[in-house]
C-alpha cells in the first residue's frame, strides 16, 4: 500500500490533497541476485484529480556505495534505475530511467552525505512529447538507525534534493527534484 501527492506544480495542475493517488497490490521479487520487482496493483483515487485503474509494473535497480561504511569516511557511489508501468484501463505506458554517480561522505557514525550528478529519461505514451530527458547535480543525506547490539543499523531515512537541466523533450526533464525515502 502506498500513496503519493504533488506539493508544487504549474498553475492549473493539482497539488496537495487533490493530487493524492493511492495504490494497493502485490509486489514480487523473483530473483535473489538482482533487484527486479514486479507489481500488480489497483490505483485508488484519493484526491479529486487522482484516478482508479489497474497498474502492471516492473522496476529494476543496481547500486553500490549507498550503504553505511565504517572502514572509510568517503567512497564512490553509483545507482542505475529503470521503471516501466502500464495503466490497463487508460491504455497508457509510463517509464523512467536514471543513472547517478557521486561520492559518499560519512559525516557521523549514522549519517552519509552524497553529492552526485544524474541523468534521467522519461516516457509517457499519452503525452504529445512522449520522451524527455534531463541531467544535473544533486545531494542526498541518509541517516541510519535501528541498530542492535553489535549489528549495524538496519533502517534509514533519506532526503534528496537536486536540479536537472533539460536535454530534450518537454518540462519533465527540467527543474528541482525532491525526495524523502524511508527504508525500515
Amino acid at each position: 500500500v502506498r500513496a503519493y501527492g504533488t506539493l508544487d506544480a504549474p498553475a492549473g495542475q493539482a497539488t496537495g490533497g487533490d493530487s493524492v493517488q493511492g495504490w494497493a497490490g502485490l509486489r514480487w521479487k523473483p530473483f535473489g541476485e538482482t533487484n527486479l520487482v514486479l507489481e500488480a496493483s489497483r490505483m485508488l483515487a484519493i484526491g479529486d484529480a487522482a484516478r482508479d485503474d489497474t497498474m502492471l509494473r516492473a522496476a529494476w535497480s543496481a547500486e553500490d556505495g549507498s550503504d553505511l561504511r565504517f572502514d572509510r569516511t568517503r567512497w564512490p557511489a553509483w545507482r542505475l534505475y529503470g521503471d516501466v508501468a502500464r495503466l490497463v484501463d487508460a491504455e497508457q505506458t509510463l517509464g523512467v530511467a536514471e543513472a547517478r554517480l557521486g561520492r559518499a561522505w560519512r559525516t557521523t557514525d549514522r549519517d552519509v552525505v552524497t553529492p552526485f550528478v544524474t541523468v534521467r529519461g522519461y516516457y509517457g505514451s499519452a503525452l504529445a512529447d512522449e520522451f524527455a530527458a534531463g541531467a544535473g547535480p544533486g545531494v542526498s543525506w541518509r541517516h541510519w538507525f535501528r541498530e542492535r547490539g553489535q549489528a549495524a543499523p538496519a533502517s534509514w531515512i533519506e532526503f534528496v534534493l537536486g536540479y536537472q537541466f533539460s536535454l530534450s523533450g518537454d518540462a519533465r526533464g527540467e527543474g528541482v527534484f525532491v525526495g524523502l525515502n524511508l527504508n525500515y
